[in-house]
């Protein structure tokens, strides 16, 4: 028995012994890997990582410091497994728990980051870059003072902390905080002295407070930290604020050399103020030279191609290249409608504001534009839910009214296309003599012929040289008033001096004021400008009958026949009077 008691001690002496040696061991190894990723040799420090694991499996700082080799070599599959495997063995471990939040922010899982980010501040209240990080995070979904809010806390516990500061700024400068913003640029250099893009930064702000000469300064500030720092010498647009247009040119083609993938594109931009298209697409072709995938490039190109006129088709094109490089470019999808709208191809072009939609859903302009399609095919029902839903997401689209009022006027729906025009107007639509005209006619068609009136005139105050002046008559025949309607009718013709309905139209007021011969004199002008006009030949030969010339009458009743075979009432009259002519000659 004292044997074994004796066998038993020995045994455990040398499992502990063994145990302290593989502790040695772990650590040993453990501390060359610290050694060897200080010296950034990663695969070296990974194998006395594992080394360490072998002899310690719970060793949770191997862990952590085997996720972050892993990270460095690229092998992203396996580096959260090591990080989780660190805050297996400890659980409060703040470090592993940033570390993972970081990469799966790179993967896209901002949710799953920002809990980590969480995780590693609730295990280091004062963990500084835990904060900066989730500061980034809360930016770029737009929430910039809960981002303000991270980035104080990031500096409350790491004091000189530049980035941090610069962040702050660039939200400032987001929420319009012009002189905050500068306040933390300011202290980001101060920090870090040659922090290039915060000088850049806060020229910016300094542009948008009119400080143009500071902005400058600046910049040059910039340049100096970072002389191949392309976006500083964007301070051109700002020498443009000064005039100097020979040191604006001079900036960009230095950002060009430094960074000539999108400058060119900028400066394009630029060229295409000055209306110097061709000069505009070469620029974008030099962006595209170095940046082939670059879509923006493209878009602008397109748009240049648009604008030249007669260029749909290589502007399609255009688009096309910004669409496959970039296939959610709403943008890119609503041009190139536009494009198949003007080459008459409406089906396509309906396909091209859909995907813009698809990717922008509160994109009133292609809603607008699909609307014009579906009009233009004859679908005024579908065009009007096109329209709804442009003004859903642009309240005051005029455009839209004034287009959903022709719509429904197209389909009879008189009364709703007046409501359409008025909010058309109210919004101030560009074009008020149309929107009142169209109004009138809604007006008209109801038989309200005094509202009308009202309406044409206010169509011809904002325009009074506005060739449709005679639907203004055609109410004042209505009242009765057919002298006035005569008046109107000869304003339209003044403006418009081949206008076959007006002449109509004065012919029927001379008629019934009983003035056959000159109403017969504009039933001439009326077949003058439109010689198949069925109802001139036989309002004209009406008048020839009421003068006895009733040969001459029934020669043009038998023109209204031949240009109208097929309008029965025209024909049943035309019998009567022919009969009764018959009669008298009897």
């Amino acid at each position: 028995m004292k044997f074994v008691k004796y066998i038993t001690a020995v045994i455990n002496m040398l499992h502990q012994k063994l145990m302290q040696d593989k502790a040695m061991l772990a650590e040993k190894h453990f501390n060359v890997g610290i050694s060897f990723l200080e010296l950034n040799k990663y695969q070296e420090a990974m194998k006395n990582f594992d080394l360490a694991i072998k002899y310690k499996p719970n060793h949770a700082k191997a862990y952590y410091n085997k996720g972050v080799c892993l990270y460095e070599l690229g092998q992203f599959q396996e580096v959260i497994e090591n990080y989780d495997l660190a805050i297996k063995y400890n659980p409060n471990h703040a470090d592993a728990y940033y570390n993972k939040g970081v990469y799966l922010y790179e993967l896209g899982q901002f949710q799953e980051a920002i809990e980590n980010y969480d995780l590693a501040i609730k295990y280091n209240p004062n963990h500084a870059n835990a904060y900066y990080n989730k500061g980034v995070y809360l930016y770029e979904l737009g929430q910039f003072q809960e981002a303000i809010e991270n980035y104080d806390l990031a500096i409350k516990y790491n004091p000189n902390f530049a980035d941090a500061y610069y962040n702050k700024g660039v939200c400032l400068d987001e929420l319009g905080q012009f002189q905050e913003a500068i306040e933390n640029y300011d202290l980001a250099i101060k920090y870090n002295p040659n922090f290039a893009d915060a000088y850049c930064n806060k020229g910016v702000c300094l542009y948008k407070l009119g400080q143009f000469q500071e902005a400058i300064e600046n910049y040059d500030l910039a340049i100096k930290y970072n002389p191949n720092f392309a976006d500083a010498y964007f301070k051109g647009m700002r020498w443009r604020k000064l005039g100097q247009l020979k040191e604006e040119i001079e900036n960009y083609n230095l950002a060009i050399k430094y960074k000539p993938n999108y400058i060119n594109t900028y400066k394009g931009m630029r060229l295409h103020k000055l209306g110097q298209l061709h000069e505009e697409i070469e620029s974008y072709n030099l962006a595209i030279k170095y940046k082939p995938d670059y879509a923006d490039s493209y878009f602008k190109k397109g748009n240049c191609l648009y604008e030249l006129g007669h260029h749909q088709e290589e502007a399609i094109e255009s688009y096309n290249l910004a669409i496959k490089y970039k296939p959610d470019y709403a943008d890119a999808y609503f041009k190139k409608g536009n494009c198949l709208y003007e080459l008459g191809q409406d089906q396509e072009a309906i396909e091209s504001f859909d995907l813009a939609v698809k990717y922008k859903p509160d994109y009133a302009d292609a809603y607008y534009n699909k609307g014009s399609c579906l009009c233009e095919l004859g679908q005024d029902q579908e065009a009007i839910e096109s329209y709804n839903l442009a003004i859903k997401y642009k309240p005051d689209y005029a455009d839209a009214y004034y287009d959903k009022g022709v719509c429904l006027c197209e389909l009879g729906q008189h009364q709703e296309a007046i409501e359409s025009y008025n909010l058309a107007i109210k919004y101030n639509y560009h074009n008020y003599s149309e929107a009142y005209f169209n109004k009138g006619n809604c007006l008209y068609e109801l038989g309200q012929y005094q509202e009308a009136i009202e309406s044409f005139d206010l169509a011809i105050k904002y325009k009074p040289n506005y060739i449709n002046t005679y639907f203004k008559g055609m109410c004042l025949h209505k009242l009765g008033q057919h002298q006035e309607a005569i008046e109107s009718y000869n304003l339209a013709i003044k403006y418009n001096p081949n206008d076959a309905d007006a002449y109509y139209m004065k012919g029927f007021s001379l008629y019934e004021l009983g003035q056959y011969q000159e109403a017969i004199e504009s039933f001439d002008l009326a077949i003058k400008y439109k010689p198949n006009y069925a109802y001139a030949y036989y309002m004209k030969g009406f008048c020839l009958y009421k003068l006895g010339q009733h040969q001459e009458a029934i020669e043009n009743f038998d023109l209204a026949i031949k240009y109208k075979p097929n309008n029965g009432t025209l024909y049943q009259l035309i019998n009567i009077l022919k009969q009764e002519i018959a009669g008298i000659k009897k």
